[in-house]
């Protein structure tokens, strides 16, 4: 008899935001359980739930479909990315800071979206004298996210950015 760790399992859902597209498909991962955890092994996104089943090997005598847990591994794959989002930190290249928005920059924070519709990204910049650092970064699928995202940089910075996105 198999036991939980040697079963993979695997389930597919639609309307998942993919954060790389910024657009809602079909979501699909591939886990087992090991200790009463469940481990991802493979996940993806696709136009149709065949290919992201695809993707993923959602197939074969030893796997076990379970939609049910769906929702929970991709809240665990957001909830990670939300955490390296947040915590990378990178130097806009001295270049570009030369060049349009950024030149006509004074020194301070920034809030910058990538477009106006939800979902989007949303970073906050710090202009300094001689450089300029995108300091966090954020998927927002509401303005509740928004809110959340420029409170977080307000606390953690002692700064007062205000919300007028």
């Amino acid at each position: 008899m198999m036991r939980d760790s040697e079963l993979l399992y695997y389930g597919t859902g639609q309307k998942y935001l993919d954060i790389f597209s910024l657009h809602y498909r079909w979501f699909s991962a591939e886990w087992t359980v090991e200790e009463e955890k469940l481990v991802i092994l493979n996940y993806a996104f696709a136009d149709d739930e065949k290919t992201a089943r695809e993707k993923v090997g959602g197939g074969g005598e030893s796997v076990r479909r379970d939609d049910a847990h769906l929702k929970e591994i991709y809240a665990s794959i957001r909830n990670r990315q939300s955490d390296e989002d947040w915590n990378k930190r990178s130097k806009i290249h001295t270049f570009r800071v030369w060049e349009s928005p950024w030149k006509k920059m004074k020194p301070g924070w920034y809030i910058v979206r990538s477009r106006k519709h939800f979902p989007f990204y949303i970073s906050a910049v710090h202009v300094r004298l001689l450089s300029t650092w995108l300091v966090h970064t954020a998927v927002c699928e509401n303005q509740k996210e928004v809110v959340a995202f420029i409170h977080r940089v307000n606390q953690t910075h002692h700064i007062k950015l205000v919300d007028s996105l």
